[in-house]
């Protein structure tokens, strides 16, 4: 059986997928952290700003200070809004996790800010903002025993 977060118990998805912040920890996007992909209509969806938080960034106050660490001399502006940030959304895939109670793949999606001016020149005018750049990683493991049969046969023979 397969509970959602609410505690129903629901049809088991063949995928979740788990939100965590810059640091690791859970982080809810209208209003969830887990989401079964196969038990909702709806895709993964919530305000930018949420996306935002998750990834420790407030677009109206300073550069978060661990950017100042990887650039200690740059004389920084006052707000994320005035020079831009990458928010890095990196999907890891696995079908051997540690998520009990289901035995589909997981996707673990971590929202990170990463430092970058991001401008846009049009004609008269520079344009700011936030840029959004996917990453995905991971693994899949499958038991194979003809390729295990077939190992040992052949370090007996060898």
């Amino acid at each position: 059986s397969y509970y959602d977060e609410d505690g129903k118990k629901v049809k088991a998805p063949n995928m979740v997928t788990q939100i965590f912040d810059k640091d690791g920890k859970p982080c809810r996007i209208s209003g969830k952290h887990l989401w079964p992909h196969n038990v909702t209509k709806a895709n993964i969806h919530g305000t930018f700003r949420e996306w935002l938080f998750c990834a420790g960034i407030d677009l109206d106050g300073p550069p978060p200070s661990e950017f100042f660490q990887e650039l200690p001399n740059y004389v920084w502006p006052s707000n994320v809004r005035t020079m831009g940030v990458v928010l890095q959304l990196t999907f890891k895939y696995e079908n051997r996790h540690g998520l009990g109670g289901f035995d589909g793949v997981v996707c673990s999606l971590f929202v990170t800010p990463r430092i970058h001016f991001t401008y846009k020149f049009f004609p008269g005018q520079v344009m700011l903002g936030v840029s959004v750049q996917p990453k995905v990683i991971g693994s899949y493991k499958v038991f194979d025993i003809q390729g295990l049969v077939t190992s040992i046969v052949e370090l007996i023979v060898l």
